[in-house]
């Protein structure tokens, strides 16, 4: 992959995330991604530490209960499954054209249209490019 989109979703409190169309949805978004010309794979999920989309320190994540002595080898605190509300999307893309090109189709708004009422502070995108470590 040498060009990666790293989208987030900052999902509000109110989000129905048990409703089954919305589950869908979420999935959708990415599932949808391999009908559009340029993408070449990726993953997607919910961030297990953190709603922040600027992160969290480990000592400080929203259910820390400890202050480690030692941040390097200090572990976050999980949230709960109800308590996450911060998707990412890690998209492949042969180029950031392609992506841009897609984002314009009736298949990219079609779930995006139906999440976006969903989206808080810190939603949004960008794109990184890899070199390989030599």
């Amino acid at each position: 992959m040498d060009n990666t989109l790293q989208a987030m979703c900052a999902f509000v409190p109110t989000t129905p995330f048990n409703d089954p169309e919305f589950k869908k949805s979420t999935h959708k978004t990415f599932a949808d991604c391999y009908q559009m010309r340029g993408f070449v794979g990726g993953l997607w999920g919910y961030v297990l530490d953190g709603n922040d989309t600027n992160g969290v320190e480990l000592s400080n994540s929203e259910t820390s209960q400890s202050q480690p002595d030692d941040p390097l080898t200090a572990t976050p605190d999980l949230l709960k499954d109800e308590e996450r509300r911060l998707a990412l999307y890690c998209l492949g893309w042969e180029s950031i054209e392609l992506h841009q090109a897609a984002t314009k189709t009736p298949l990219f708004a079609e779930e995006i249209d139906k999440l976006a009422p969903y989206f808080g502070p810190g939603t949004g995108a960008f794109y990184v490019s890899f070199t390989k470590h030599e």
